[in-house]
């Protein structure tokens, strides 16, 4: 999922769409753009769920522009594809009964509050709600940012190389 967002932050047509949904918004309101894009992603895309023992995960252009529907996975593929075009971090939040059986995603958004909740798929959740589970994950989509872990890597492999030969 994270690598078909990553993908999809670079596509044109994907980021004209979202500038559509957003084009109320004044400049620098992100939190007026997060609102849109997820209130855009909740109430134009139909939830419905995979096929029979098939888990589909569809990328944001299918969701969007072929089905326009999809389960809790495309709607939040979708919705982190588009947010990711203006510029907005989001990671994934699984939810489960066993961390071997994960039953629902949705997605955080960074901004300048903190991270906030974004889940699309309960048709009147509003921004900030979130599904609640016993057991909780988030996952990175994009890495952390200022990430120093290629020096490091790269420091500690000449450090063994010098103290070996």
């Amino acid at each position: 999922m994270a690598a078909l967002v990553r993908r999809d932050a670079k596509d044109f047509r994907l980021r004209q769409f979202a500038l559509q949904i957003v084009s109320a918004c004044p400049g620098h309101g992100f939190l007026c753009e997060i609102e849109e894009i997820f209130s855009c992603i909740r109430d134009r895309i139909t939830y419905r769920r995979d096929p029979v023992q098939v888990e589909w995960v569809q990328d944001a252009r299918r969701t969007l522009f072929v089905f326009g529907s999809g389960d809790c996975d495309d709607k939040v593929v979708a919705l982190a594809s588009l947010l990711a075009t203006l510029g907005h971090r989001s990671r994934f939040v699984v939810l489960g009964l066993t961390r071997e059986k994960y039953t629902h995603v949705y997605l955080e958004v960074l901004t300048s509050r903190g991270w906030i909740p974004l889940d699309p798929t309960p048709e009147q959740a509003p921004a900030g709600w979130e599904a609640k589970g016993i057991i909780r994950s988030t996952y990175e989509i994009f890495g952390e940012e200022n990430s120093n872990s290629v020096p490091l890597i790269a420091i500690a492999l000449l450090l063994t190389w010098w103290i070996l030969k």
